[in-house]
């Protein structure tokens, strides 16, 4: 994958040492934030799929390769990738075990 080697690249560790971490219903869930969709996807644009006039064909599949090699990385270092929950663009790692 094209984007891979570049994520695989970053202190994955380090992040989940770091995450802001909280328990809910009887789990530990740890959280890192990786940047903005506009710092961190190629096209550096948000977008939906029902509005979309702002972006190319070709920005989108080189956003969907960076988001699909972002969560092969993350899923090789038990975390789920994410968006956050009051601002859509923001993009965190998370990981969540029982306790």
């Amino acid at each position: 994958m094209k984007y891979y080697k570049e994520i695989k690249s970053w202190d994955w560790d380090g992040l989940k040492e770091f995450a802001e971490e909280w328990t809910e219903n009887g789990r530990k869930i740890k959280s890192a934030y990786l940047g903005s969709v506009m710092n961190l996807f190629p096209s550096g644009k948000y977008y939906t799929s029902w509005a979309c006039d702002n972006v190319t064909k070709k920005e989108m599949e080189e956003d969907d390769k960076f988001y699909r090699a972002l969560e092969r990385v993350g899923e090789e270092y038990d975390a789920c990738i994410t968006e956050g929950e009051e601002d859509p663009t923001d993009i965190y790692a998370v990981w969540e075990e029982d306790i």
